[in-house]
């Protein structure tokens, strides 16, 4: 506990000068030294919270979101020392600046608050202007502190963001791979001395590969191979649509217009004309 004065320079009073937006808390024991402090911090705009002891100090900094305390070492009963290191339990000195206030010759008080985690020292009597370039010195770094947490959180959420969107596009790609595949032939047709088989391994999950196996009549198969080019769910969409032009060509035209491979692709290259494709084509091979 101190009683000494803080000293006042009147152009401190009259002239404030703009600092950061910041709440502090000023915890000291002594009415004047404090009260005098919060008069000081107000008058430079800064928002201001007080306590008379450690204890009041203690429940302060659990309660509320300060960026910095001013903290006097010496208090009865419970003094700034066990104050502080109970609040860097809690907080470490980028999150809570803690400045303690001393009396001038306390060396051994100094260093000890040093070595647990204090950001900075003021000796009393406060020169103001002195302790108040050092007060917005941890303000600034406090702010900047802050502002890297934000965009840390900030990063983080858009990164949860970004993988929920993935794993939401990973089960669509999942579903469409599905229903394309769910076109491949599943009832191959039998035929005296020919098995057929089929393996579809496409490089992605949707890709613009096609194949279909199917009877012709009863003494006649059909097949064809297809690829579209490029990969990815426009190459799957029009690998289906290629696929279920060729086969809904049976119920249009009976079996004899898919007995003619070279009808088949004269019909495909009337469908799909390089006007409406864009970029993409596909290749076919036909067979009977």
């Amino acid at each position: 506990m101190s009683s000494a004065s803080i000293s006042m320079p009147s152009f401190v009073i009259n002239k404030p000068e703009t600092a950061p937006s910041a709440m502090i808390l000023v915890v000291d024991d002594n009415a004047w030294n404090r009260e005098t402090l919060v008069k000081l911090l107000m008058e430079k705009g800064i928002q201001v919270v007080s306590a008379e002891n450690g204890m009041k100090a203690l429940e302060l900094i659990g309660n509320n979101k300060f960026s910095l305390v001013l903290l006097d070492a010496k208090m009865p009963k419970f003094n700034g020392v066990e104050v502080l290191k109970k609040a860097r339990i809690s907080f470490t000195p980028l999150e809570l600046p803690i400045i303690m206030m001393t009396a001038r010759g306390e060396a051994k008080d100094i260093i000890a608050a040093l070595e647990l985690g204090a950001n900075d020292y003021i000796t009393k009597p406060i020169d103001f202007p002195i302790a108040f370039a050092r007060i917005q010195t941890h303000l600034l770094l406090n702010k900047s502190f802050r502002e890297i947490e934000e965009l840390k959180q900030n990063l983080g959420d858009k990164n949860e963001k970004l993988e929920t969107a993935n794993r939401r596009l990973n089960r669509d790609l999942e579903a469409a791979a599905a229903i394309q595949q769910a076109q491949l032939p599943d009832d191959l047709p039998t035929f005296p001395g020919v098995n057929f088989a089929w393996i579809f391994e496409p490089h992605e999950k949707l890709a613009g590969d096609m194949l279909h196996v199917f009877p012709i009549g009863t003494n006649k198969v059909g097949f064809f191979v297809l690829d579209v080019s490029g990969h990815g769910a426009p190459a799957a969409l029009l690998s289906v649509t290629v696929s279920r032009h060729i086969t809904g060509l049976q119920g249009e035209a009976g079996n004899k217009l898919l007995e003619k491979p070279q009808k088949i692709l004269a019909s495909l290259n009337q469908k799909f004309t390089m006007d409406n494709m864009g970029d993409n084509f596909f290749t076919i091979a036909y067979c009977v």
